[in-house]
C-alpha cells in the first residue's frame, strides 16, 4: 500500500507473510547473501540456489528502496519491501495509466525506475532461441510456460544438466541450426552443475 510522507512524494510498501517453518535470528543475518539458504537441507529437499533474496534486495536497492525480513521459528516469516515514489496529477482520468500505480484519488505513483518494452525487444524475443538447463522437470515446465505464454518466446528447448546442455551447444556449432540467444541454468544439478557448465 502507498504510505504518503508529503504532498508530492510517497513510499510504496508491499509485505508478504507466511505461516511456515520460520527463520532463526542467526539465519536472518545471512539470507540476503548470495548462494545462501537458511537451512542447507532445503536445497536437497526443495531445490533452489539461494539467489532469490539476494537478487530481490539488489533490485530494490537499485530503486533506492529497502527489503527487510522479520521471522520467528515455527511461526512464519514476513518480508517487506518499500520503494520511493512521486505523485503526478492526472487530470484526464482517475484510473491512472498503464505501468503506473494509483493511490485511488487520481494521483499516480511512479517508481524512480520504469521498465518498458520497445519494438526491438518484442521482435527479438519472438525469434530468439532459449535453452533451459534444470534437472527438475517441474521447474523446466514452469519456466517454459512463463517464457512462452507470459513473455512471448516461441523457440524454447529444455535439458536436465550441464553435460546435455554442452552437447546441444556443440551440436548447434557443428550444424546450420541458429545458435541459442539466451541460456537459463540452474546451479545444482547432477553430472555437471551450473557453475561448471557456464564457465
Amino acid at each position: 500500500c502507498p504510505t504518503s510522507s508529503s504532498s508530492s512524494s510517497s513510499r510504496f510498501t508491499v509485505s508478504v507473510q507466511d505461516t511456515g517453518i520460520g527463520i532463526s535470528a542467526d539465519a536472518q543475518k545471512k539470507i540476503f547473501q548470495p548462494f545462501t539458504q537458511s537451512d542447507s537441507s532445503i536445497t536437497r529437499r526443495f531445490g533452489g540456489t539461494g539467489l532469490g533474496l539476494y537478487l530481490s534486495k539488489r533490485l530494490v536497492n537499485l530503486m533506492n528502496g529497502s527489503l527487510t525480513c522479520s521471522s520467528r521459528l515455527y511461526e512464519g516469516s514476513r518480508f517487506t519491501f518499500s520503494i520511493p515514489c512521486q505523485y503526478e496529477e492526472d487530470s484526464s482520468s482517475k484510473q491512472g495509466t498503464s505501468g503506473s500505480v494509483t493511490n485511488g484519488t487520481g494521483n499516480i505513483l511512479n517508481p524512480p525506475i520504469r521498465v518498458s518494452l520497445d519494438v526491438i525487444w518484442v521482435q527479438w524475443k519472438r525469434s530468439a532461441r532459449v535453452l533451459i538447463v534444470d534437472d527438475m522437470e517441474y521447474s523446466q515446465f514452469v519456466l517454459e510456460q512463463m517464457l512462452r505464454k507470459l513473455l512471448g518466446f516461441n523457440d524454447v528447448t529444455a535439458c536436465s544438466n550441464g553435460l546435455q546442455a554442452l552437447q546441444l551447444l556443440t551440436d548447434q556449432n557443428a550444424s546450420t541450426v541458429r545458435p541459442f540467444d539466451l541460456v537459463i541454468s540452474d546451479l545444482q544439478m547432477p553430472f555437471m552443475d551450473g557453475l561448471t557448465f557456464v564457465t
